[in-house]
């Protein structure tokens, strides 16, 4: 069971500054960089798949040689805590530091987190350690999250070069950015990315709960990643095994959701749910500019599977004989919604997305970024509202009987 106290700290990234040494016109946290890599991340991966016309749900996602979707996410995940344990440390100092301290370093992070993450079910603390300790763990992965990480960073820094042409040295960092993308051997695959790598990106620029003061400050960037990474916490902590391709589906749809606010904004929900009328308009509208404007910038292979992520994101659903359908959630012994699909549609052949279980990972990131604002002492009745509504909805709710919501609000 991971705990409570742990998913506060998972913004701790949201307070810090890249780039504190140079001027930046905007704020450039560390979280919304960790959303955009990861981002960038799955387009590379993606890229490099071998069957990238396989329209076959079945399809076991083997691309490149010992690559594994779901040691994808647990690498970022594990980057991300180790980010989250050291904070603003410049990565020149930081590859200093590890080559002559690196087991110093590393039993700082594990004695940091190992009494929040130990004992989350399957092995998750194990796996964090061997990341860390075995070079040959996850060697692929590794790869791809480090070139993603390269060009996460040269976006950021081409917002702020202009500004900073007088700094020392600006030209040597850029340079130096450009030139390990470049030699990196699965770069070539990025190029015809980057519309989309922009369009993410831009989730950076939209800040959440927009009537409110609030601190930390968090974007729809940055809040897609935390809503994958509860969600992908709850599949660890719930007794099922999940398939392979509903791992892969539900932490995407997460790190996604929100991807139609890159060209329509954030609505507020007041405005969305007090209005009658208007939800189902901004759908129509979101519809219709992801056509004209967000799956141009992918190849066609793609687009069935940005679609799925994206729209009726909410929504419990499955691929049987080609055709889309969404289900109702299974029911306890309780008679209480477990938010989860029939178990048996637990098969990659059925290509199934638990979009409530995403629903409710979405609901909780919010309300963590509400009640992390209150904490620290910058609250507004919208903020206090929408804690105590999200709280209400499930404080008593089992939700795939994830046993660490017993104490989540406590």
């Amino acid at each position: 069971m991971i705990s409570k106290e742990f998913f506060p700290k998972l913004f701790t990234l949201a307070s810090i500054q890249r780039w504190n040494d140079h001027l930046r016109p905007i704020k450039l946290t560390e979280l919304d960089k960790q959303a955009h890599k990861m981002m960038i991340a799955y387009v590379l991966a993606k890229s490099l798949t071998l069957n990238n016309n396989d329209n076959n749900h079945n399809s076991d996602l083997k691309i490149i040689s010992n690559f594994n979707w779901q040691r994808l996410i647990e690498a970022e995940i594990f980057e991300f805590i180790r980010n989250m344990v050291l904070t603003d440390i410049k990565r020149p100092v930081f590859s200093f530091l590890i080559k002559h301290k690196k087991d110093e370093i590393n039993r700082f992070i594990f004695n940091s987190v190992q009494s929040d993450i130990e004992n989350i079910p399957g092995g998750f603390y194990d796996r964090m350690v061997c990341y860390f300790t075995d070079d040959s763990y996850a060697s692929t992965e590794k790869e791809i999250l480090e070139l993603a990480s390269k060009v996460a960073s040269l976006w950021e820094y081409n917002l702020i070069y202009d500004l900073n042409r007088h700094i020392h040295n600006v030209d040597e960092v850029r340079g130096e950015l450009s030139s390990k993308i470049e030699q990196n051997k699965y770069a070539s695959n990025l190029s015809e990315f980057s519309n989309f790598i922009n369009l993410y990106g831009q989730l950076r620029f939209q800040i959440r709960w927009a009537r409110t003061p609030r601190t930390p400050e968090t974007s729809v960037l940055g809040h897609l990643l935390i809503t994958a990474i509860i969600t992908y916490f709850f599949m660890l902590e719930t007794k099922i095994k999940f398939c392979d391709k509903r791992i892969y589906n539900n932490f995407f749809a997460a790190l996604f959701h929100d991807l139609p606010e890159a060209l329509t904004r954030d609505i507020i929900s007041p405005v969305k749910s007090g209005i009658e009328g208007v939800e189902k308009i901004v759908k129509e509208y979101e519809k219709e500019a992801i056509k004209l404007h967000l799956l141009p910038s992918l190849p066609v292979s793609w687009h069935e599977e940005i679609l799925y992520f994206v729209e009726d994101e909410f929504d419990n659903k499955i691929i049987n004989e080609n055709k889309k359908i969404k289900l109702t959630a299974l029911t306890t012994g309780t008679g209480k919604s477990s938010y989860l699909l029939d178990e048996k549609y637990n098969e990659c052949k059925f290509n199934p997305l638990d979009g409530l279980l995403v629903r409710v990972a979405d609901e909780l990131s919010a309300y963590l970024e509400a009640s992390g604002s209150i904490n620290h002492g910058i609250k507004s009745p919208d903020l206090e509202d929408g804690k105590n509504k999200i709280q209400e909805k499930y404080a008593k709710t089992n939700v795939a009987n994830v046993i660490f919501l017993d104490d989540f609000f406590s």
